[in-house]
């Protein structure tokens, strides 16, 4: 009797730490996860006895990005994280802890901010009720209480998460829900599995346990869910049944210039110039497929002399017949077998450069004949900005992220249906029928002086978020109990 009673709590439970050391397939993202992701601990959890207590009047706040990224999502991360210091230098309410995975490249930037963002190494792993015991001095009622299998927690940042008074996650994946020892909020970029579901793998897959063990659960119990665009807030609300006041809508924020206006451009290699330009990363849903197909569709009208199709962003390279990595991506496959399906050669029709710096792609904007976002039901993309900021010609799918993104920075955009590449094909073909009209500096220097609304500047966004983060953080100093020396943490 006793071990049926004992493998019905343990066979649960050893089915889920499996999934966390494996990782969820979590394949649209960039970079996607292997099945080999590695999801050891950092180091042991520390003991209630050897973690430094807060002092000091200023709040203390947590943020954490628990998966590695390069690309748009990093780049966003980056910049807003450089803006949440601006500002509390500024108003001095905060100390700031930055929890990032052990593998994340590219961080001299912020850890040129030195003691004003204290930086350190994490990623979730299980916890159990015994080892969060050793770290509170005692496991709190509520938690032995809990019907949670289990929980995820900051393995290599647990004496700042316990330390700080409150959290805020920079993405919203969790393998188990996350322990509820402060007050949290998370940002939440998109709900791509709500709309293309089957870009995540089929309904058991390791995403979708993720989902409903770790993300929604997570996400339900935070203070609130942080989103940057209208559609996302409604998608939020209506797939975790949240309320509006707990769905924050923080308007995206932009700043191609402080990005953009002091780097000198680097030539890169492509076939010749101008080009058909697509900045996104190797994910099926940013639409590499539906671009190809309408340029063959050009070709196959007696187009000739076409501008080649120029594709950068994270991971692209994989969808190169070039590419001899071990790990493949996803999507690597299919573009393959469809560049030669739709009678296209690499190197002469379309090239995918991946990954490329800040100096590259100001080279590659500048030498654009036009910049197409072909993706579908994400939060939008920065080349919409971006492209309207050298003042080149956007073509976009049409989606409510896209045209929210559209509407709010004033770009001039010309939409087709998703997935519709004889529409694209025309959109494409009508500047190759006369005589581009090359914009002149005056133009651009009124985009530019658009763009740089303060209201649509990434500060402004870091703004309302900060103000999140002091509530937030207020509440946690309020809630949290700390008894005299090795007594529990509340």
């Amino acid at each position: 009797m006793f071990l049926r009673i004992a493998r019905r709590i343990l066979t649960p439970l050893q089915r889920l730490f499996r999934e966390i050391r494996r990782g969820p397939s979590d394949t649209h993202e960039a970079p996607f996860l292997s099945p080999e992701w590695d999801w050891t601990p950092v180091k042991p959890w520390p003991r209630f006895q050897d973690i430094a207590l807060p002092s000091g009047d200023r709040l203390e706040v947590f943020l954490f990005l628990q998966i590695y990224y390069r690309g748009g999502v990093w780049e966003a991360t980056k910049d807003l994280v450089h803006q949440l210091v601006e500002v509390n230098r500024e108003r001095g309410c905060l100390h700031l802890t930055l929890g990032l995975h052990p593998d994340q490249v590219d961080v001299k930037s912020l850890e040129s901010l030195g003691e004003d963002l204290r930086i350190t190494r994490m990623r979730f792993t299980a916890i159990n009720r015994d080892s969060i015991g050793t770290m509170l001095g005692g496991t709190p009622r509520r938690l032995m209480s809990s019907a949670d299998p289990g929980f995820c927690f900051f393995s290599g940042g647990a004496e700042e998460g316990i330390r700080a008074d409150a959290w805020f996650g920079l993405l919203d994946r969790f393998p188990l829900p996350l322990l509820p020892l402060r007050p949290y909020g998370v940002l939440i970029y998109d709900m791509l599995q709500r709309h293309l579901p089957e870009i995540f793998g089929p309904p058991g897959c390791d995403f979708f346990r993720w989902c409903k063990g770790g993300m929604i659960p997570t996400a339900k119990r935070a203070r609130f869910v942080a989103v940057t665009t209208p559609q996302t807030q409604r998608d939020v609300m209506e797939e975790y049944g949240l309320p509006k006041q707990r769905v924050r809508l923080l308007p995206l924020g932009s700043d191609p210039d402080r990005r953009f206006a002091a780097v000198h451009p680097e030539p890169i290699a492509v076939p010749r110039e101008p080009y058909i330009l697509k900045v996104a990363n190797a994910a099926h849903h940013k639409g590499a497929g539906v671009l190809l197909q309408a340029y063959a569709k050009l070709k196959q009208f007696g187009h000739q002399d076409l501008p080649p199709i120029v594709c950068c962003g994270s991971e692209t390279h994989r969808l190169s017949s070039a590419f001899r990595g071990e790990i493949d991506h996803p999507n690597g496959p299919r573009i393959r077998a469809l560049v030669p399906a739709l009678g296209l050669k690499e190197g002469i029709d379309v090239v995918f450069l991946g990954f490329v710096t800040e100096s590259q792609l100001k080279y590659l904007y500048e030498h654009s004949s036009v910049v197409v976002n072909a993706g579908k039901w994400d939060n939008g993309s920065y080349s919409l900005i971006e492209a309207a900021y050298f003042g080149k010609p956007v073509i976009s799918s049409l989606y409510p992220a896209a045209e929210f993104i559209c509407q709010r920075f004033g770009v001039q955009a010309k939409f087709f249906p998703i997935d519709d590449s004889d529409a694209l094909a025309e959109l494409l073909r009508q500047p190759l029928a006369q005589e581009a009209k090359s914009i002149s500096r005056e133009e651009i220097a009124d985009i530019r002086r658009r763009l740089a609304d303060p209201e649509l500047r990434t500060r402004r966004y870091a703004e309302r978020l900060y103000d999140c983060l002091v509530e937030l953080a207020q509440e946690g100093r309020r809630l949290r109990v700390v008894h005299a020396a090795k007594t529990k943490l509340a």
